[in-house]
């Protein structure tokens, strides 16, 4: 499926994944073969997520991408359906110039000591339409060299945000991939098993369904200084307590070591447990 860095000439795999940003949920997922870029069936990828997003009455305020999705016709098809985006963009060439301009016109803005920001509106060569380029000034200092300038940018059509909320707002980004680190480090999604594509595929979405699973226990049943826990830490602090069998015959029953923090937490999620009964109950009883 593709060319295994590690190990040469055997099949690899990409999966692609796409999150609903302030809950952290998987919406949609897909496995491609080792040899697929990162834009590689984007569109198509995109436009199954939105559907499955829209059917269930899921308005999209906007996507943020990586570079490696920098690519017109992404940026076209979110323009025609009317959402908003935010990219990071390569530094190509025609950016360098374009922060060399930015430089000769004094256009930054500064931010603080160590930052500023500039935008500009225009077309790339080999783009059909003007877009909105963000660009971030950095004052980098590595050690025992003078002061240089780091820069990014990025690509976007949200014209009424600042450059900084811009660049703020795709930082957001950083928690996506704390997720994603999440399902391999958790959930090993980033491991394929099996030699067949369908195969590994259904692996995925059994990895993906117990992440939902998880992520949803987290936000309904934990307190919160416990619902931003990772998938290891969940499991290793709440579900694989370690505790004796003990009792006979009929009157077995699972003793755990002292644990105030678990008990705590235990109650806790049973009170929430009742709380979501009760309201099942209602909601039943109130369409019946």
């Amino acid at each position: 499926m593709g060319n295994n860095p590690r190990y040469h000439g055997r099949a690899s795999y990409k999966a692609k994944v796409a999150f609903i940003s302030g809950t952290g949920e998987l919406i949609n997922a897909g496995l491609y073969g080792g040899k697929t870029a990162s834009n590689g069936s984007f569109l198509e990828f995109l436009h199954e997520t939105l559907t499955r997003l829209n059917s269930r009455k899921t308005v999209v305020k906007g996507i943020r991408v990586d570079k490696g999705f920098f690519d017109e016709k992404n940026f076209i098809y979110l323009e025609d359906n009317c959402i908003e985006y935010v990219c990071k963009a390569r530094l190509t060439s025609s950016m360098w110039k374009i922060i060399t301009y930015l430089n000769e016109q004094e256009a930054w803005q500064q931010l603080d000591e160590t930052y500023s920001t500039a935008d500009i509106r225009l077309p790339l060569p080999a783009w059909e339409r003007a877009r909105r380029i963000v660009f971030i000034r950095e004052l980098c200092l590595p050690k025992n060299r003078d002061g240089q300038m780091c820069f990014e940018a990025i690509v976007t059509n949200m014209d009424d945000l600042t450059p900084e909320e811009v660049w703020r707002w795709y930082n957001k980004r950083c928690n996506i991939e704390n997720r994603i680190d999440e399902l391999k480090a958790g959930l090993g999604l980033d491991q394929a098993s099996r030699h067949e594509m369908l195969r590994n595929t259904a692996f995925m979405w059994i990895k993906i369904l117990a992440y939902n699973l998880l992520n949803w226990f987290r936000l309904a049943m934990l307190p919160q200084n416990a619902a931003n826990y990772e998938v290891n830490s969940v499991r290793r602090l709440i579900l694989n307590v370690p505790g004796n069998v003990v009792g006979s015959g009929r009157y077995r029953h699972v003793r755990l070591a002292p644990n105030r923090w678990l008990e705590k937490i235990i109650t806790f999620v049973k009170t929430m447990l009742q709380i979501l009964i009760r309201q099942r109950a209602w909601l039943l009883a109130a369409s019946g």
